[in-house]
């Protein structure tokens, strides 16, 4: 008897952990109720306005019926992720319920439709919106974020050897600038030498980003134009023409 008692009370305490810890990962911030399904790396670098964010989600009426997703969309069921600088346009359930989160967290969101719509179909709802950062960059590095897209052609998310030539063309500048300050011709083959440490040939993200800090990069402003003097006869017959 005393075993099964012990035992009764084992379990008890084992269940109260459970909710105690199940009621950690939930917070409510400004009425949207936040729920941590998986939480982020412990050194991970936390979303903030102005951020370009990528997330995967599923947004649903609190009776399951569905609203939006990024999954399965059109014929072929492709799964595309909302892209986005964070807090940018509007600040509203979403916005409230994702800050602060990480790239590769799941948050599931309880949010009142005041904070999402007006739409009369939603009205005094609660929408379950169930989301995963599928991917981060910080504000601080948007213009880098710009400049990799301008130059991955084939939006295959690395910059290739080709890739990185067909940058240097266009831009004549920067070519000369890195010649310039190194010395070496073969611009392509040093930059994928020097930021390729996976050695796979070709610069990704990440790498592309540690290249542009390292290397200064600044388009020369252009001359301002040389101002001609007027003719002193000139002058005479307009200060003439203006009495």
């Amino acid at each position: 008897m005393e075993n099964m008692a012990l035992l009764n009370i084992k379990r008890f305490a084992l269940f109260f952990v459970f909710i105690c810890c199940v009621a950690c990962n939930i917070v409510t911030e400004e009425g949207v109720e936040i729920e941590i399904i998986t939480p982020p790396a412990n050194d991970c670098v936390q979303i903030k306005f102005g951020d370009w964010v990528s997330v995967l989600y599923n947004m649903t009426k609190s009776c399951g019926k569905p609203l939006e997703s990024t999954y399965n969309i059109g014929s072929k069921n492709k799964t595309v992720p909302q892209e986005y600088y964070f807090g940018v346009d509007s600040r509203n359930g979403v916005v409230i319920g994702l800050a602060g989160a990480c790239k590769g967290e799941r948050r599931k969101l309880l949010i009142p439709s005041p904070l999402m719509s007006r739409d009369p179909e939603i009205a005094g709802d609660t929408l379950i919106y169930d989301a995963i950062v599928a991917d981060h960059v910080v504000a601080e590095d948007k213009h880098r974020l710009r400049e990799f897209w301008s130059m991955d052609w084939n939006t295959d998310q690395y910059i290739d050897l080709e890739e990185i030539d067909m940058a240097l063309s266009r831009e004549g500048f920067l070519e000369n600038i890195l010649q310039d300050n190194s010395g070496i011709e073969n611009m392509s083959d040093m930059i994928i030498g020097v930021f390729d440490k996976d050695g796979d040939e070709a610069l990704d993200r990440d790498e592309f980003f540690e290249m542009h800090r390292n290397i200064n990069i600044s388009k020369p402003e252009e001359e301002p134009p040389t101002t001609v003097k007027e003719p002193e006869s000139k002058r005479r017959r307009r200060k003439r023409d203006e009495l």
